[in-house]
């Protein structure tokens, strides 16, 4: 089974890097497409999702 780790953000612009050694990857950036509301790593498969401002 695969667990996918999840991670909230409130900006659209986030950076990837993996986890830690052994287990890290280049680092990319990507950008959270506003009507999708999330994005997927392409090298780790971590999704960040992109939560309005609550406060």
């Amino acid at each position: 089974m695969n667990i996918v780790e999840i991670v909230n953000t409130k900006t659209s612009s986030v950076s990837c890097a993996g986890k830690e050694v052994p287990y890290d990857h280049p680092k990319v950036y990507l950008e959270i497409d506003t009507e999708n509301g999330s994005i997927v790593c392409p090298y780790c498969s971590k999704k960040f999702i992109l939560k309005d401002n609550e406060a």
